[in-house]
């Protein structure tokens, strides 16, 4: 197995052009007059101390896994199924304002497929708008609903939260979440989506997880899942790159960011029990491929979850098989 150590020497080595590390750092921007404005208004509407936000992205996520889960009955699977666990950000959450429900997801269809191809195994979806490696590694470690199911396999989308250039440092916007409340948090994103631009300077970038946090996240999530949890199969989709005018956007801090993160991804390809799917090269060789994401060029539509679905499943049906031919011979002897 490969050395975590061995993976960080491997990973200092990396370089894509344009993109400096050094200049990608949490906490950059300077927040003392946003906080202070931020904090008047909090006094003049007597807010004091900390405000409690319930986080409403877990609730969301509790919710969309029972209802799909709801959408299957134990007779569809049998007494002793396999599970298929799934985690990943917003990429596979539903999106009803474009008419996108469960049945539309890639991991429902990833379901659908299974059971027509008479597989007896259980897609088990854990997606979370926001979510980084942070979070999904303490996920991991931590949700009993994950480690209680018992699953074989894991297939993992995370990245593009992590990854993402960002005007605001996410502790920076969770210190004005607390003292000042959440609407000031959404004003200061709307302020700086609006004048991202002139916001957006080489020294300002940060990232909510730096790349060296992303690759010790990830590796703890593959280390868990195999070790403790016992997941036989990972499957890790790299970061796809977004839509620009209908073609593959290639340029700028987004796209260099994403194309230094895969690069990590990479590196987790060295385990045994790892497999990459480089997700971002096999979707943008589909033919139809301008036509599967919303209008923020980012998120899958309906067209895109079932390319999403028939790419991992492909990726998946062959281990599937190899697992079912072991377990004849076993039964045979």
């Amino acid at each position: 197995m490969t050395r975590t150590s061995d993976l960080i020497k491997n990973y200092i080595d990396l370089s894509v052009k344009g993109f400096d590390e050094k200049q990608y750092q949490d906490g950059i921007y300077n927040f003392k007059l946003a906080i202070g404005a931020a904090r008047r208004r909090s006094q003049a509407r007597k807010i004091t101390g900390q405000e409690v936000i319930k986080d409403q992205n877990d609730t969301e996520s509790e919710g969309f896994r029972k209802k799909f889960l709801e959408k299957f009955s134990e007779s569809d699977f049998g007494p002793s199924p396999g599970r298929i666990a799934v985690i990943s950000d917003s990429i596979g959450l539903i999106r009803p304002s474009i008419d996108l429900h469960i049945e539309g997801t890639y991991s429902y269809r990833i379901q659908e497929k299974l059971l027509l191809d008479g597989r007896k195994y259980q897609v088990i979806p854990f997606c979370r708008r926001n979510r980084t490696s942070d979070h999904a590694a303490h996920f991991v470690r931590s949700d009993e609903f994950l480690s209680e199911g018992k699953p074989d396999i894991l297939v993992v989308q995370i990245g593009i939260v992590d990854c993402a250039p960002r005007v605001f440092a996410q502790k920076d916007l969770q210190y004005v979440r607390d003292w000042c409340g959440i609407e000031e948090v959404k004003r200061l994103i709307s302020l700086s989506q609006r004048f991202r631009a002139h916001l957006m300077l080489p020294w300002r970038k940060s990232a909510y997880v730096k790349p060296r946090e992303f690759l010790l996240n990830m590796l703890s999530i593959i280390n868990h899942a195999h070790d403790e949890l016992n997941i036989k199969k990972i499957y890790i989709l790299n970061i796809v790159k977004p839509s620009r005018k209908g073609k593959v956007l290639s340029t700028g801090g987004l796209s260099e960011a994403i194309d230094y993160y895969n690069k990590i991804l990479v590196q987790l390809n060295k385990h045994d029990h790892v497999s990459l799917i480089d997700i971002n090269k096999e979707i943008w060789k589909e033919e139809n491929v301008v036509n599967f994401f919303t209008n923020d060029n980012y998120h899958y539509n309906s067209l895109g979850h079932e390319a999403v679905s028939r790419i991992v499943y492909a990726h998946v049906e062959p281990y599937l098989k190899e697992v079912a031919l072991r377990n004849q011979k076993d039964h045979a002897l």
